[in-house]
């Protein structure tokens, strides 16, 4: 094996474990960043929907035959409020007539209808809000992130093999060349 490709196979190597290594973090920190943040979005959804009824109470002073807020744009998304009791006093399209909401106020992840959904339930005023995603539209969502962040990683490491490669070949044109010299006599 000569100087050059030994060179080029020790750099190469030592660019791909750093550069995997980099990426493996990346992808294990956004994963827990994209799962904060639509966890965070359960819950302020929760408490807008609590500062709502908070301001106009009556309507959730009675059970309705037809407790449907209203259907939203997206069927992973859910929000159903309960009375202490247990009935469903409102609730939109999502998985209609399954309670979504859990004893413990908090996130917890739940199969409802067959399921799987992350759930973040409120305690207000003897109402229980509990706001809604399902899994599967979570993770859609996260692996879309991680591949747009893979595809400029992996070009940006090909590139930086390509330019290793050429700077390797020019740095060792003069040593090259004194070779064939060196062969000649």
């Amino acid at each position: 094996m000569s100087l050059r490709s030994r060179l080029l196979a020790m750099l190469s190597l030592s660019l791909i474990i750093l550069w995997l290594t980099v990426a493996m973090l990346m992808y294990l920190h956004l994963g827990n960043k994209v799962s904060e943040t639509l966890d965070q979005r359960l819950a302020a959804s929760a408490n807008m929907v609590a500062g709502l009824i908070s301001q106009q109470p009556e309507p959730f002073s009675q059970v309705s035959r037809e407790p449907l807020l209203m259907s939203p744009l997206s069927e992973g998304v859910a929000c159903q409020i309960r009375s202490a009791a247990g009935e469903i006093l409102m609730q939109t399209a999502g998985p209609r007539g399954a309670s979504l909401s859990n004893a413990k106020p908090g996130f917890t992840t739940r199969t409802v209808a067959g399921e799987k959904w992350r759930l973040y339930t409120l305690e207000q005023d003897g109402l229980q809000i509990t706001t809604a995603d399902r899994v599967t539209e979570r993770r859609q969502l996260e692996n879309g992130i991680i591949l747009v962040m893979v595809v400029p990683f992996s070009l940006a490491l090909l590139g930086s093999l390509v330019v290793l490669w050429w700077g390797v070949r020019r740095g060792l044109e003069p040593l090259q060349k004194l070779f064939r010299e060196l062969q000649l006599r």
